[in-house]
């Protein structure tokens, strides 16, 4: 009854609010927890004025057995349709870099749908299929998430403060096998470099298998981004960094 009370209350409040307050609401974790480091390197490109191709390579420091557990390298062609529609397709190859043997390949399309709200506020909708071919065989995973961010300005200097939602649907377990909630925030250093920390924490509803709580740092370039900001029409990366993160990685 008191969840039923609370409902219009948080549906009332501005997007950041009310995933933030959808993110208080989580399942039983499993007992077991890994802690983990992921520093991201990322260049984006505009190819044409509609079409960015990204690369991506990233390290995956497991913190909870002080080891680095794997390597990430991927890449990216997106293509916007218009200012409120995106279509992407991805791969990405995960190989081990400890003495567990595994090795993984990813190919992935997104669609994402774009709005923005007035007083600096944009959300994003994606819809991800990924279809993964690994060692204990193939399996596809949907991914809807939702993403609200907030333009801040202190002075002259703009960040991007964002949060997420998104579920994992495992085709091998038939069931929605994980949830992740991620919270970050955009920092431009200079008109086409960013550092984009960020922290998730990961669960499984059934409280099955492990849960994961990440610290992320995402360092993203850009080369000729001159699309217009969603909310201002400004031509600089340095108010739209975030349409190239979360999307575009894990």
């Amino acid at each position: 009854m008191l969840l039923l009370r609370l409902i219009p209350r948080v549906a009332s409040l501005p997007p950041l609010l009310a995933l933030l307050a959808a993110c208080l609401a989580l399942p039983p974790a499993a007992s077991a927890q890994i802690t983990q480091f992921w520093p991201e390197i990322q260049f984006a490109h505009m190819v044409t004025k509609v079409d960015q191709a990204q690369l991506m390579f990233r390290l995956n420091d497991n913190l909870s057995r002080g080891e680095l557990s794997r390597a990430v390298v991927g890449g990216r062609w997106a293509h916007s349709f218009n200012p409120f529609f995106e279509g992407a397709v991805g791969y990405r190859h995960d190989n081990s870099v400890n003495r567990v043997p595994y090795a993984a390949n990813r190919f992935y399309l997104d669609q994402i749908g774009r709005v923005g709200q007035p007083r600096g506020f944009g959300g994003d909708l994606r819809l991800r299929e990924e279809f993964i071919w690994q060692p204990l065989g193939f399996t596809v995973r949907i991914r809807p998430a939702l993403l609200a961010r907030r333009r801040v300005e202190i002075g002259s200097y703009t960040a991007i403060p964002f949060v997420s939602a998104e579920a994992f649907w495992d085709s091998t377990l038939h069931r929605v096998a994980q949830l992740r909630f991620t919270a970050g925030t955009a920092l431009p250093v200079t008109r086409n470099f960013s550092i984009d920390p960020y922290f998730h924490h990961q669960v499984d509803p059934a409280g099955i298998l492990p849960s994961t709580n990440t610290i992320g740092l995402l360092m993203l370039t850009r080369f000729w981004d001159r699309r217009p900001c969603l909310w201002t029409g400004a031509r600089s990366v340095m108010v739209a960094s975030t349409t190239t993160r979360p999307w575009g990685t894990a």
